[in-house]
């Protein structure tokens, strides 16, 4: 579509530029051969490039654009927006009308749509799509709206619509089942030496109703209450999860492995959500990291992925690092898968760090972007699969009028 947009626009301008010539050719030789035709024909293509130009300048003042698009979006994904053109002129059509949008900055993308034609007071809609190239918070420039309508000698352009934002998501990728089947692996083996351990975890209390286990009554608080409490407990026998994303990068490859990195973290925390799995996300700036909690339910992952959008590489590690990691909270790491993610082995949590998680029961990995068993768990969309979300989603015919 943006090829067909940018080589119709090329078109209109040389058409016009073309007639202007050949309107000045025949006024030279008749002013030399004194042809009375000629000037007609002079005059006569002049006049028709000056009503060209007026007509579609005026009548495209008479439009209205509107444009949805999706709040959030995904790197390397197409995403459907939808603009809707309303002519508001009483008698004039328009025929040949050019939208064009685009993304500024590094997730640069332009598309084009094209109204065919659009009769007086009517609105129609069509559906084009944008690919943004890189993660982040990025900004529709405003809308250009061009016409060479009726005659197309000359093109009238006008910009419509306020610059939009749209969050971009880290790069869609896949992660192999063999990394849940090493953790069931070692969660089975981790139970195994620890089966003299109880396997619910306190949650709070409640009141105590008919069969409840007596040995689970809290007396000191039902003394003050009044009531018969009871403390109640949840299983924990699936494996809890603790991600640690580190995002200390330079630029060049060292920056697009920090990607690979966020990109993990992202397709990991969908996979958990699918599975029913909790995951603890740790990532931040390394002197202050977040700890972002995801469960079951859609919003926490939205926003783990709204935060993994915005995160910044730095260039070097912060020396309160190590600091900031150790006064983190025993939760996340007591009994827990901890799985390490950084571009490089060296920018990976110290081993004394490492040691002080282990001492807590955590079962820590290293995977760094750079390494073997990274690409074995991870792998990035493919062109395929790509194609076929892109087919799923509902599109609107090309120019359909609206009811």
């Amino acid at each position: 579509m943006s090829t067909l947009g940018a080589a119709l626009g090329r078109r209109v301008g040389e058409a016009g530029a073309i007639a202007v010539g050949l309107a000045l050719i025949a006024l030279f030789f008749a002013w030399v051969y004194a042809v009375p035709a000629l000037w007609l024909l002079g005059f006569f293509v002049l006049a028709l490039s000056a009503l060209d130009a007026l007509y579609a300048a005026r009548v495209l003042r008479k439009v209205e654009l509107r444009r949805t698009a999706p709040s959030r979006a995904r790197a390397d994904w197409p995403f459907e927006i939808v603009l809707e053109l309303r002519n508001t002129h009483l008698l004039a059509p328009l025929s040949g009308v050019l939208v064009r949008d685009a993304l500024l900055g590094q997730a640069a993308a332009v598309s084009w749509a094209v109204f065919p034609w659009i009769g007086a007071g009517e609105t129609r809609r069509v559906s084009t799509r944008l690919t943004a190239r890189r993660r982040g918070l990025h900004r529709f420039e405003a809308s250009l709206v061009r016409t060479g309508f009726p005659l197309g000698l000359w093109s009238a352009q006008l910009q419509r619509l306020e610059p939009a934002e749209v969050l971009v998501h880290p790069r869609a990728g896949r992660i192999a089942e063999a990394l849940f089947r090493r953790l069931e692996q070692l969660e089975s083996t981790r139970r195994a030496k620890q089966a003299t351990r109880s396997d619910e975890e306190f949650r709070g209390l409640r009141e105590w109703r008919h069969g409840d286990n007596p040995k689970r009554i809290h007396w000191r608080r039902s003394a003050r209450l009044g009531a018969l409490v009871v403390k109640e407990f949840e299983e924990t026998r699936t494996a809890r999860l603790s991600l640690v994303l580190c995002t200390v990068a330079d630029r060049g490859k060292s920056a697009a492995l920090a990607e690979e990195a966020i990109s993990f973290s992202a397709a990991l925390a969908r996979a958990c959500q699918r599975r029913g799995l909790a995951l603890s996300l740790i990532c931040g700036p390394s002197a202050a990291p977040e700890v972002l909690e995801l469960g079951r339910g859609r919003f926490p992952l939205e926003r783990a992925l709204d935060r993994l959008a915005q995160l910044v590489l730095e260039p070097r590690a912060d020396p309160q690092a190590a600091s900031a990691l150790a006064a983190l909270s025993p939760r996340l790491f007591r009994e827990r898968h901890v799985l390490c993610v950084a571009p490089h082995a060296a920018t990976l949590p110290s081993e004394e760090q490492r040691a002080r998680w282990r001492k807590l029961g955590a079962e820590v990995w290293s995977l760094p972007a750079d390494g073997r068993e990274f690409a074995r768990y991870f792998s990035r969309a493919t062109p395929m699969e790509r194609l076929e979300t892109a087919r799923s989603a509902s599109r609107s015919p090309l120019g359909a009028p609206l009811s």
